[in-house]
């Protein structure tokens, strides 16, 4: 239900008339949304929790070798509106990677539960996500293309890394159904659907 309020008032916040009173707000609502989805899990392992950090340092590190050369997913740089950088690179994006590797590793987990189908659909769902996110993302200055193009490597390393990360995560999480996260997925998805609009 929190999310849900959250993410409904972005809604009509970004798609109003003052979106600038919203918009610096993003990274607050990537680290409730983290929490929230994080606390369904009962006795989080040793093991979980580390497999989780490093997939928020890893996510971080990729963006970081990203932004620097232009190898891995294109030219690109990163707006104001995620708050405080390191190298360039918004801290809050580590805390992105994990949102996205967990919410679509729930939402491919009704459909499989065999590890390599299960990584190879989670990976496909962020590719997905991510289609919906990157022309909001340029709107509301997240981040922003060299000519406002976004190039097919950055969908190619998506996959590639939303892959490894998704192995990762289906080795260490234990198995089971978590609707917070599969409503954080719906969630995101509708939000950017909307404010693209």
């Amino acid at each position: 239900m929190v999310l849900v309020i959250f993410y409904t008032v972005g809604m009509f916040g970004i798609t109003g008339a003052h979106p600038e009173k919203f918009v610096p707000l993003s990274w607050l609502i990537l680290m409730i949304s983290a929490t929230m989805i994080v606390l369904p899990m009962e006795k989080l392992s040793a093991g979980e929790a580390m497999v989780m950090f490093a997939i928020m340092v890893l996510g971080f590190l990729v963006e970081v070798i990203g932004v620097m050369t232009g190898a891995l997913f294109g030219e690109y740089h990163y707006g104001v509106s995620l708050g405080w950088k390191f190298y360039d690179v918004p801290l809050v994006i580590g805390v992105n990677w994990l949102i996205m590797v967990f919410a679509s590793h729930a939402v491919a987990g009704i459909f499989f539960s065999h590890w390599l189908l299960l990584s190879l659909s989670s990976a496909l769902l962020m590719v997905g996500m991510d289609y919906l996110i990157e022309p909001v993302a340029m709107q509301l200055d997240f981040w922003q293309w060299k000519d406002d193009v976004v190039p097919f490597r950055n969908y190619a390393a998506w996959f590639v890394f939303g892959f490894l990360f998704q192995l990762m995560f289906t080795k260490a999480i234990r198995p089971g159904r978590n609707a917070v996260a599969i409503l954080l997925y719906g969630l995101m998805a509708l939000f950017f659907l909307v404010v693209l609009r």
